[in-house]
């Protein structure tokens, strides 16, 4: 997979997807900070990229300019993977194989932008009901899903824009 922009643009990472997961495709990726242009400045932002995979949506933050980026996620095997690929990248993290539920239950820091892009098919979203307690104020949390599974309502935040490719849906809140 291809950085898209940034200060890190071009360079590789090299992912094996684990069995269950798949990779958010570059397309939707570029899609999702187009739309951050006109919503947030990277530029100093602290993120955070939940069940993060190959770390992509993170990576690309930093790239942009994010200050931080903390990436969790629950499976050894993809942190294993994560940190292998970070060796190569000049910037600020830390990575963490926890339990989402964890992480937004215990984290004392709060974020300017998160990523969460939770199992399409087997998850309960109202489970995200407390991201809201770890989000800066004007902050964004941007939540990907299939367009077939019914995400609803999250407390605490207001779905500003939401978009379609094929059958992923990305929805962007804000906490007011």
């Amino acid at each position: 997979m291809k950085i898209i922009e940034g200060s890190l643009a071009g360079a590789i990472v090299n992912y094996k997807e684990q069995k269950g997961t798949r990779v958010t495709t570059d397309k939707v990726r570029k899609a999702v900070f187009d739309v951050l242009k006109g919503l947030v400045d990277l530029e100093s932002t602290n993120v955070a990229d939940l069940f993060c995979g190959s770390g992509m949506y993170g990576i690309e933050a930093a790239s942009r300019g994010a200050e931080s980026v903390t990436f969790v996620d629950e499976s050894k095997m993809v942190i294993k993977q994560l940190k292998n690929n970070l060796k190569i990248f000049n910037f600020k993290f830390s990575i963490l194989n926890i339990s989402y539920e964890i992480f937004i239950k215990k984290s004392e820091k709060k974020f300017d932008l998160i990523f969460a892009d939770p199992p399409y098919y087997q998850f309960d979203f109202g489970k995200l009901n407390d991201i809201y307690r770890i989000l800066n104020k004007n902050g964004i949390f941007i939540l990907e899903s299939s367009k077939r599974i019914k995400t609803g309502k999250l407390e605490n935040l207001d779905l500003i824009v939401e978009k379609v490719y094929g059958d992923t849906r990305v929805m962007f809140f804000e906490k007011t």
